[in-house]
């Protein structure tokens, strides 16, 4: 990508800016996830249409089919095991019937097997593991692919629960850990994680990137470290996402404007913000929630 990560005494600074190789220097920042204490993400297949085009079985494939999608979160620790579970078809090779006539059989009838879809989780923390042990990665990975499996497993003992599902609840998800047990990162561990996907984009058919984090915005996006490492991602061929925010307003609840955060002012990237849906499923009484940052993105 370009960039070189380094520890500099702050009075050699000003000497290593004069450097004819150096184009610009910028702080090794905090990064943390966008959690928030208020979840939309309830029946966000219906409210968004999805479930009008997810097929009924899961046998012949499903949204994302296939397709690799990269959570650059704090990992990814599947609550249930069919929360994050594919199926294919298999037989047992056998015949059934005994021989049959002339000693011919029937071939045992293909069923359904379960298999992991979580097809690799990396380390960029230094923390030595690849759990969720702060569990954003995991509900980040479970609105972008999850089955909704936890979720209908709890409804059938509580009358009226919502399911959750997934929007892409047959893509491959490849765990990228940037974000440690307590939410938090730097950009290099970030910057570190997107050139791994970037390496690894044709072994694990990574074509999405999502990243639910970000860092206060210190300056222009053409010389901001992370979102050229985004950039990078996007001329690669992968569709990055990355949420705006919960910068939407102040602590008297007054609405902020400009408050997105970086890599998410890159126009490079998809900028998501937060829905509140008001549990409904039609959409003309959807809004913006509240917290949900808004641009301008420069």
């Amino acid at each position: 990508l370009g960039v070189i990560i380094a520890d500099v005494p702050v009075e050699k600074l000003e000497e290593l800016s004069l450097r004819n190789e150096v184009s610009w220097m910028s702080e090794d920042a905090e990064v943390r996830t966008l959690a928030t204490t208020t979840d939309n993400t309830s029946h966000i297949e219906v409210a968004t249409g999805a479930n009008k085009v997810l097929p009924t079985d899961v046998t012949k494939g499903g949204a994302g089919n296939g397709v690799g999608i990269a959570i650059l979160d704090s990992g990814i620790s599947a609550p249930d095991a069919a929360e994050f579970a594919g199926y294919k078809m298999v037989t047992s090779g056998g015949l059934l019937g005994g021989g049959g006539l002339l000693g011919l059989g029937l071939l045992a009838p293909a069923k359904p097997a379960p298999y992991s879809r979580i097809v690799q989780s990396v380390d960029f923390t230094g923390e030595g593991t690849k759990q969720d042990n702060y569990g954003h990665g995991t509900h980040t990975a479970g609105v972008a692919a999850g089955t909704g499996q936890a979720s209908e497993d709890y409804a059938a003992k509580t009358t009226g629960a919502p399911t959750y599902g997934g929007i892409a609840p047959m893509a491959h998800i490849v765990s990228v850990r940037v974000l440690n047990s307590e939410g938090v990162g730097s950009v290099s561990n970030v910057i570190a994680g997107i050139n791994w996907a970037i390496k690894n984009k044709t072994a694990y058919n990574i074509r999405v990137m999502n990243l639910s984090l970000g860092t206060a915005i210190t300056q222009s996006y053409k010389t901001d470290p992370l979102c050229q490492a985004v950039g990078r991602a996007a001329d690669a061929g992968i569709v990055v996402v990355v949420a705006a925010g919960n910068l939407g307003k102040d602590s008297a609840g007054q609405t902020i404007y400009g408050g997105i955060l970086s890599p998410a002012n890159s126009p490079q990237v998809i900028t998501v913000g937060a829905t509140n849906t008001q549990q409904s499923i039609g959409r003309s009484d959807d809004t913006v929630t509240t917290y949900s940052s808004r641009g301008p993105t420069l």
